[in-house]
């Protein structure tokens, strides 16, 4: 019913379920949640009704609900959307020194630019997150596995800890994250629009890129872990670790934009050299095959004690330089065709 009795409304156990946008009463105090209850917006639109999560939940079990008043967190809380269910919380969020987690597989979007609370934010479960108002600048965001944080056309300038989670952008503006980014695990960032990350990236982990559009990297990144192209484009204006695997799908591009050191290139894909850059190989000591075309004005460097063998018709006119290990082709060209070290001078 729409309720209007203007007293405070607190949730000490078991779930309180409303489905009408006055079920808790007017707005004049608000609601306080605590450990081991729930909130359940159930298809619901809440206006500015302030909540305390103490350690409870709030969450949406069905339909699409949206909260438009603050959130504080007076003890680590939870979210938790229901698969399919959708929930907007546009009140700003804050409470420092506390986490807030979800635990569900729906959608869940905080859109408030003013959130505050400065800690760490976990995120578990499959959520979809509009990068304006993911906390304060200083939060650190950790993306486990089956979560997607999407950056939806924004600047956002946090820090990342990608645990097996993905980065996208879903807007046709392009987004850019600046904040440095931890790869504990294998992760993706799939840009399916243009994205620029240029922050370092650090860690163990692999990266996969996916989606059609580009991803530009720009930092000196210092991942150790494997570097997938699947699909699109990846730009390199930065470096990446000397010991990262290139690998470049067959409908994927690495641009080089600057001069690096990678481990090793692999994959039938395309990998173009800007001018005045040199990209050398073999970083890792590995043996590796690239089936696809080397372009661009740039110059080649075989390094380490691998073999990389190279099978296209290259058309790069750069430089070819051998420094360590083997560089393998199938043929040479006479002057002013290409071949497998790129296209040769008259």
């Amino acid at each position: 019913g729409t309720n209007t009795y203007t007293g405070a409304t607190t949730i000490s156990a078991g779930t309180l379920a409303i489905t009408n946008a006055a079920g808790l009463g007017t707005t004049a105090v608000g609601t306080t949640v605590n450990s081991g209850a729930v909130l359940d917006l159930r298809a619901v639109t809440v206006g500015a009704e302030a909540i305390t999560l103490n350690g409870g939940t709030i969450a949406t079990s069905i339909g699409t609900s949206s909260l438009s008043g603050a959130v504080t967190l007076s003890a680590n809380s939870t979210v938790n959307v229901s698969s399919g269910a959708v929930l907007t919380i546009s009140g700003i969020i804050n409470g420092p020194s506390y986490t807030l987690y979800n635990s569900g597989a729906g959608t869940f979007t905080a859109s408030n630019g003013s959130n505050s609370y400065a800690t760490n934010t976990t995120l578990t479960g499959t959520v979809t997150l509009t990068a304006s108002g993911y906390g304060g600048v200083t939060d650190t965001l950790i993306i486990n596995s089956g979560v997607t944080l999407d950056l939806a056309g924004f600047t956002l300038t946090n820090a990342i800890i990608l645990n097996g989670g993905t980065i996208t952008n879903s807007s046709t503006t392009a987004s850019t994250l600046s904040g440095a980014i931890s790869l504990t695990a294998a992760s993706t960032i799939n840009a399916a629009n243009a994205m620029t990350l240029s922050g370092i990236i650090s860690g163990s982990g692999a990266l996969t890129k996916t989606g059609t559009g580009t991803l530009t990297l720009s930092g000196t990144n210092t991942y150790t872990g494997a570097t997938t192209i699947s699909e699109g484009a990846l730009t390199v204006s930065g470096t990446l670790a000397n010991t990262t695997a290139i690998t470049v799908a067959s409908i994927a591009a690495y641009n080089v934009n600057s001069t690096d050191t990678v481990g090793s290139i692999a994959g039938a894909g395309s990998i173009a050299i800007g001018s005045g850059f040199t990209l050398s190989t073999g970083g890792d000591n590995t043996s590796t095959s690239f089936s696809g075309v080397l372009s661009g004005s740039g110059s080649l460097t075989k390094i380490g004690t691998g073999t990389t063998t190279l099978s296209a018709a290259n058309t790069y006119t750069g430089a070819t330089t051998v420094s360590g290990g083997i560089l393998s082709v199938s043929s040479l060209a006479s002057g002013g065709s290409s071949s497998n070290i790129g296209a040769s001078a008259n």
